[in-house]
């Protein structure tokens, strides 16, 4: 990283951990999203290792403080009938990638505090080779945030199962991590696209119909891979552009905060405050014209 991106991203630290207490943070969300109207915060994180485990369990306090969790019937209730039956809004917890800390050490904590996980996970990751894993990661992007000390750096099949019989969801994130961006061919669409609903569905013997893109760069989005996602019939597309969810909204503009498992309570608070809804709008805008979505900010 170079100086200047050190500088960056030290200054971005230092606003969110000033302004990310609990009185800016109430004062921010009033502000910015000015709604009595239900929403739903979505977040995701990425690698969740023992090392950051107090840190993580310092976020789930806070969100058990201001949210009441969304599982998949609470969502479904919210986007296509317009129905929210609480006073707070509600948070879901996302993690992207698959990787085994997420099985291992976030999933426990969730289930202590009452919350459902939901776990974007590549389809090709659980049935890689334990040697090709570190390979894979570094070759696809998948960054990493503490010491890997275990055989698996990803989700077992196991692992997955696990998650499901104690009542997480599982979304496809494609087979292989990969940017789902212009370039890509009818066949690769195929691959990332489609195949990974059907292995899901295989072992798991349940319906998949959830779907996140991979990366957030504007790249990483195409008309071609949304006219697939839904060819599929894919039943939610999440994305990382910044903005709540709320009721009787389209299912494939599910918007997330990117958040960390070394922030602070205070960045996270930063991070879902509102502040990035204003900072993303012109992205969200310039993404959705891009896969030919004709949809508002809703």
């Amino acid at each position: 990283m170079s100086l200047s991106a050190d500088l960056k991203k030290l200054s971005k630290t230092a606003v969110a951990n000033a302004l990310g207490n609990r009185l800016s943070f109430s004062v921010l969300e009033h502000v910015l999203r000015r709604t009595d109207a239900p929403f739903v915060t979505a977040v995701t994180y990425h690698d969740t290792p023992l090392a950051f485990a107090e840190q993580f369990r310092s976020h789930l306090a806070w969100f058990q403080e201001r949210y009441v969790n969304c599982d998949r019937a609470s969502l479904d209730d919210l986007v296509h009938k317009g129905i929210w039956r609480h006073q707070r809004p509600g948070l879901i917890i996302s993690f992207d990638d698959g990787l085994r800390s997420n099985a291992t050490v976030a999933a426990p904590l969730l289930e202590e505090f009452g919350f459902t996980g939901w776990f974007m996970v590549p389809a090709r990751v659980p049935e890689l080779d334990p040697a090709e894993q570190r390979s894979f990661a570094r070759d696809q992007l998948i960054q990493t945030v503490g010491e890997d000390d275990g055989e698996r750096l990803f989700m077992s099949w196991d692992d997955v199962r696990s998650l499901v019989r104690n009542g997480h969801e599982i979304c496809c994130h494609s087979y292989g991590h990969t940017r789902l961006g212009p370039n890509l061919s009818a066949a690769e669409l195929e691959e990332e696209i489609a195949l990974p609903k059907r292995l899901f569905q295989e072992k798991l013997q349940r319906p998949i119909d959830a779907f996140a893109w991979v990366g957030g760069e504007e790249h990483a989005f195409s008309r071609q891979a949304f006219e697939k996602i839904k060819a599929c019939e894919y039943g939610l597309l999440f994305s990382t552009n910044c903005l709540p969810i709320t009721g009787l909204q389209t299912p494939w503009c599910l918007e997330r905060y990117h958040v960390d498992a070394t922030y602070s309570p205070n960045q996270v608070r930063f991070a879902t405050s509102g502040v990035y809804d204003l900072l993303y709008a012109r992205k969200r805008r310039r993404v959705r014209s891009m896969v030919g979505m004709d949809v508002g900010e809703g």
